[in-house]
């Protein structure tokens, strides 16, 4: 889930197009900004209900419930949602200003924000895959 942002940024993800192809570039151009409202939307959302959940399994040191004598914490896994849905929406949010402000100066510094996000989102992979 952590690569989802990375994903969506980079259009690498499944999109179904069969409306939008029939559509005048002016419309498709509406069509992508409501889908990329819904995403924040569902992403913001899913980001409100995730957060303390994640942050009351941290405060109790959440461990698993298998009787092991390894007995791990997982308290850190749930801050995975969280962290994932945060990424969708500086994706998103870079999605949505450049179909707003499509190609101005406000693009370059929202293209530069995209370049630290990417880094950001390697680097965050690189950790989860254990330095594959």
């Amino acid at each position: 889930m952590l690569g989802a942002g990375y994903c969506h940024i980079n259009n690498k993800h499944v999109a179904v197009d069969a409306i939008y192809i029939y559509l005048p570039e002016k419309w498709g151009k509406f069509f992508k900004l409501f889908a990329e409202l819904v995403v924040l939307f569902a992403a913001g959302l899913l980001l409100y209900m995730s957060i303390p959940a994640a942050m009351r399994s941290f405060r109790i040191g959440e461990r698993s419930i298998h009787q092991t004598p390894f007995n791990p914490p997982i308290w850190w896994y749930r801050w995975i949602i969280p962290i994932s849905c945060s990424l969708i929406i500086m994706a998103s949010l870079k999605k949505t200003a450049a179909l707003l402000y499509s190609y101005s100066i406000v693009q370059r510094c929202v293209d530069y924000v995209c370049f630290v996000f990417r880094k950001i989102i390697r680097t965050i992979s690189y950790v989860v895959e254990g330095g594959n």
